[in-house]
């Protein structure tokens, strides 16, 4: 008895076939190969030899290359990219970080405009030439907030529009290395204390509770903004750059917050007022830098370098613990000692 493919498959007779049966479907299925197998070399045979067949398939292609070409251009000319800056900047969580990606935005936009360039269209190499520009102009630490802001940008747009914009041009560019002339922003141990009693002496409670906070936990300053501590447990909940951060406080720590008011200061006061302080200390000669708010978090994570660290899974915890992207923490921990020497 003849037992077709179909036949197996629907189940109607017996599933086990016998070993004739075996063999004649292995001999179906090989001449079936040897069709196709016959129909791809006559096909490749009119490819190579035939100049009609040849023609017939270039002008399908090249037809579908500007049929996918027209609906790209179309689905790109609906995008308002102008709209798009303003959405990426705006779901920044820190008013100084929408502030300062929308000014990188903004040479970008400028870049583009100076060399007739659309900023959908932009390149890998456009994005190379773009980076030299910025390095000739700008110094080394704005090139880099530049870039990121960029890369983050086209990846905001590759998100929203998956089958219009598929390529990142600053996705494999290089962030140029930080080249300051002078090391401003090393915060010793000496320099922090000077500004504790500074803080504490002029009764600035919220200065204060900003240095000692930042740099016992490391927090972002946009931590502040929407802080949540539970009275009971002194457990901390939170969202810094997009992530969520938690953590357990000391009763000590939660009474400082609570004394200073830091939650009802606006940051950009603190901030200002931080800085304008700390610059006046050290050109006293009371500080050996002149520190931002965002130095005392880089002074709390070398203070976790300071504790034995035997392997790159000890880097990596710290990292991830304090860091959004892990690869700022390596990069800090490789360069410490150059610029504590500098």
């Amino acid at each position: 008895m003849t037992l077709s493919l179909t036949t197996l498959l629907t189940g109607k007779t017996d599933p086990v076939p016998s070993s004739e049966q075996l063999a004649l479907l292995r001999q179906q299925a090989q001449d079936i190969n040897q069709q196709i197998a016959d129909l791809e070399q006559q096909a490749q045979s009119q490819l190579d030899t035939n100049p009609w067949f040849q023609h017939r398939v270039a002008q399908e292609v090249a037809k579908e290359i500007v049929v996918q070409q027209v609906k790209t251009d179309y689905h790109k000319s609906r995008i308002d990219s102008q709209e798009e800056i303003e959405a990426y900047t705006n779901k920044q969580y820190s008013t100084n970080t929408r502030r300062n990606y929308k000014c990188a935005l903004d040479k970008l936009q400028a870049y583009t405009l100076q060399h007739d360039l659309d900023i959908l269209d932009f390149t890998p190499r456009n994005a190379n030439e773009f980076i030299q520009t910025l390095l000739q102009t700008y110094s080394s630490r704005t090139a880099r907030l530049t870039i990121t802001a960029c890369a983050g940008f086209y990846k905001h747009l590759i998100h929203q529009y998956p089958d219009t914009l598929k390529t990142n041009p600053f996705l494999l560019t290089k962030l140029p290395r930080i080249n300051d002339y002078y090391q401003k922003d090393w915060v010793l141990d000496h320099d922090l204390q000077t500004l504790l009693k500074h803080f504490k002496d002029i009764k600035r409670l919220d200065l204060y509770a900003l240095t000692y906070l930042r740099s016992k936990y490391g927090w972002r300053i946009g931590i502040l903004t929407n802080l949540e501590i539970n009275p009971t447990t002194l457990r901390y909940t939170s969202t810094s750059k997009g992530s969520q951060k938690e953590g357990k406080l000391t009763r000590q720590d939660y009474q400082l917050i609570l004394d200073s008011n830091i939650l009802n200061t606006p940051i950009s006061t603190l901030r200002i007022m931080f800085s304008k302080h700390a610059k006046r200390l050290h050109t006293k000669g009371l500080l050996s830098c002149s520190p931002s708010p965002h130095d005392l978090r880089r002074y709390h994570i070398d203070k976790e370098f300071d504790k034995p660290v035997q392997s790159a899974k000890d880097v990596l915890d710290i990292a991830y613990k304090y860091h959004d992207n892990p690869m700022t923490t390596f990069s800090h921990y490789v360069n410490r000692n150059i610029k504590r020497s500098a």
